[in-house]
């Protein structure tokens, strides 16, 4: 894994402590990563941060900022500023598709084979989105 992910396009602009960190937690090696924002993942690390430590500033929201990061067996959501890490098999997925498009940006929903999970939508660049689904495809 390269120390500087950035400089790697399959890591497109995802903060190097992100896959340092799964990389170091996990054991395992990082294959793809992108920045990501997920409302309902970003409220829950919010929420829990400031249960556990203190209240957030709103310039210090950027400390939420969050990757995915993907090794061969998992999916991770890493928000590496405040050391908060979900992770899913590639097996609890029972689909992964492009929800909306825009000129920038791509919605990814993810559908669990658990029918009591609700699914999670991303939001991501084009080509984090398609390394994802590309990816998602060979798993």
């Amino acid at each position: 894994m390269p120390r500087n992910p950035t400089s790697n396009p399959r890591f497109g602009n995802a903060n190097p402590l992100s896959t340092d960190m799964v990389a170091s937690n996990f054991a395992v090696t990082p294959l793809a990563g992108g920045t990501a924002r997920c409302k309902d993942i970003d409220e829950f690390v919010y929420d829990n941060y400031v249960a556990n430590h203190r209240q957030i500033s709103p310039g210090g929201l950027n400390a939420l900022e969050a990757d995915w990061i993907a090794s061969a067996d998992r999916l991770f959501y890493v928000t590496p500023r405040v050391l908060s890490c979900l992770s899913w098999s590639w097996s609890e997925f029972l689909t992964i598709t492009k929800t909306k498009h825009r000129l920038l940006k791509s919605f990814l929903e993810f559908r669990f084979k658990d029918p009591s999970e609700e699914p999670v939508v991303m939001e991501m660049s084009n080509s984090a989105a398609q390394r994802l689904l590309s990816l998602w495809q060979t798993m």
